[in-house]
């Protein structure tokens, strides 16, 4: 079975929002790949600056590359309301209704902020992308030579029958040394949840099954699953944030793809359709504790009509032109 090599970036910056406009070492081309249907897992490392790429190969998930990150927004911390510049840390999946063109980005992956895990804590937010170009307001700037290569591999997985591509997204590489330096940060409980589903993944290269349950996360390996597929009795009926996502559909036509193509494509054209009156969804998120006077955050509420331009264009201009980011 051919080796895909690992892209490596040799010095990373600490965890900051300016782009640090890295070059991989190496190319990676969908397309030449023998197993490029394969279903995907992808994680990223806000403080390593690295976002992961690895794919199924039998029981098992391998590492076919690991990317730098242009430029990420925010502080190490999960994301906590619309505005605060905050990309989010959690576990997240992204089906066919999360790829496609988002403003000047064509090819883009929405990773499902909010959860039901975050929704569970009353966080707020939308429209959190991996994309390309080197400009972030919450959300991951790949550059967009890597970006086309992250986007055809996961386009691909979704195309050939994986129901949704975990994204899982942590603060650091969640060794015992590593959090051992955050042990007195306010985020600290959150992180030892995350590292849970961290170290499930480590131990056996399978996508661990996590449901949200009384505010916190609830990770079982994907064995514990099979034997137990309901959500644990005190989780019932809260919302089940990442299934079993590499699981192919049943509706499969011949060759292995989906029997609907022309659906999914429909699926994909109308995935990022936008609410009616974005202004007013914006204003009624507005509370004291965004740190943001009601005036200013009308003022900024009024850049979110995107009726008559390009979806998502105003909420994604650059940091260093926009005088608060939206998301």
């Amino acid at each position: 079975m051919a080796t895909v090599a690992t892209l490596v970036l040799a010095t990373l910056a600490p965890a900051h929002s300016e782009p640090s406009r890295p070059q991989p070492s190496a190319s990676l081309d969908p397309a030449s790949s023998p197993l490029s249907n394969g279903p995907l897992l992808i994680r990223v490392f806000k403080e390593e600056s690295e976002l992961e790429l690895w794919r199924r190969q039998g029981e098992r998930f391998e590492l076919i590359a690991t990317y730098p990150i242009c430029a990420w927004s925010g502080t190490l911390g999960p994301k906590e309301y619309e505005g605060d510049r905050q990309t989010p840390e959690g576990f997240y999946a992204v089906d066919l209704h999360h790829v496609g063109a988002v403003g000047r980005h064509l090819r883009a992956i929405d990773i499902g902020y909010p959860n039901g895990f975050d929704r569970s804590l009353g966080r707020t937010g939308s429209h959190i992308f991996v994309h390309g170009g080197c400009r972030s307001v919450g959300c991951f700037a790949m550059t967009n030579p890597i970006m086309d290569q992250i986007y055809a591999l996961a386009e691909r997985a979704l195309h050939a029958g994986q129901d949704a591509i975990p994204v899982h997204v942590f603060p650091f590489r969640m060794t015992e040394a590593n959090l051992k330096r955050h042990a007195n940060t306010r985020w600290y409980g959150f992180w030892s949840n995350l590292k849970e589903g961290y170290d499930t993944f480590e131990a056996t290269r399978q996508t661990p099954v996590v449901y949200a349950c009384n505010g916190s996360y609830v990770v079982m390996s994907d064995a514990q699953a099979r034997l137990a597929p309901q959500p644990p009795e005190e989780c019932a009926g809260q919302p089940l944030t990442m299934a079993q996502s590499s699981t192919n559909r049943s509706t499969r036509g011949r060759g292995g793809a989906p029997a609907n193509l022309a659906h999914l494509k429909r699926v994909r054209s109308t995935s990022l359709a936008l609410p009616r009156n974005n202004v007013a969804e914006c204003a009624r998120l507005w509370t004291r504790d965004t740190g943001v006077s009601r005036q200013d955050w009308d003022a900024i509420c009024k850049r979110l009509d995107f009726q008559p331009k390009g979806a998502l264009r105003a909420a994604h201009r650059s940091p260093r032109s926009a005088q608060l980011p939206r998301t």
